[in-house]
């Protein structure tokens, strides 16, 4: 909900980096599209953004909607919540970024 808050860190990545490689604090070496330049604009508008308002939970979304009030934004909600932590729980373990789960048919 604080944008500028990242924007020291992503200034920090920015000067660690070679050309278009990153080079972390553990050593990795991480390949980037990006070079510095994208680093520094990125940071430069995390430090100018608004913060937005913090998220609120809403167990039903859609409950609120069937009974014609509109949903106070942003929510999320309950299935959402879990599927995501589903899903970075499938990936996350076997190293892959992506939308799709381990099996080909599970997109999220």
């Amino acid at each position: 909900a604080d944008p500028a808050s990242f924007a020291g860190v992503v200034r920090e990545a920015a000067n660690s980096l070679t050309g278009h490689t990153l080079c972390t604090e553990g050593g990795m070496a991480l390949k980037t599209c990006e070079g510095a330049a994208a680093y520094r604009e990125a940071a430069e508008a995390l430090a100018n953004a608004v913060p937005a308002p913090p998220l609120s939970f809403s167990a039903a979304p859609a409950s609120v909607a069937a009974q014609g009030r509109e949903p106070q934004l942003p929510l999320f909600d309950l299935a959402t919540l879990l599927a995501a932590r589903d899903h970075a729980a499938d990936i996350g373990v076997r190293g892959l970024v992506t939308h799709r789960g381990s099996f080909a048919d599970s997109t999220v």
